[in-house]
């Protein structure tokens, strides 16, 4: 990805938009199957100011975060996206915990969370290791006195 975004002709906006547009007709078709179309029309909270500032909001927001990843790999590599990204889901998932009261606390959801979270970082930690032992390590030529 970071080729793509160094390339001239494409640039971290005509990415995004790319992006956006060859996303679209899946998105629209699986809307249609689901149903969510229909759901979407029939909504009465169209014509409520609050839901359509709220629902700005959040595009508004989706649009931030895609542009903030796309600018995350342009400016630093994709494993700093990738560690990036798993400390954001780790902060997510605790803050979920404490923050709009719908987290039941049970023992059994609570350590698998855990476990899952001490995943990610080891997985993300031996991903770094490998690469930083891959890097190739030069050594100065010998000189040769006459």
């Amino acid at each position: 990805m970071k080729k793509k975004l160094d390339a001239k002709e494409l640039g971290k906006w005509g990415l995004l938009f790319y992006n956006s547009l060859f996303m679209l007709p899946i998105a629209c078709a699986l809307a249609f199957i689901t149903g969510d179309i229909e759901k979407a029309v029939a909504y009465d909270g169209w014509r409520d100011i609050a839901f359509l500032i709220q629902f700005s909001l959040s595009c508004l927001m989706g649009f931030l975060l895609q542009y903030s990843t796309v600018l995350c790999t342009q400016l630093n590599s994709a494993l700093t996206t990738t560690v990036i990204g798993c400390l954001k889901n780790i902060a997510v998932t605790y803050l979920g915990m404490f923050i709009g009261g719908d987290y039941i606390f049970n023992l059994a959801n609570f350590v698998g969370l855990n476990i899952s979270i001490v995943g990610s970082l080891v997985y993300t930690w031996v991903t770094f290791r490998v690469k930083e032992e891959t890097l190739p390590v030069y050594a100065s030529l010998p000189t040769t006195e006459k």
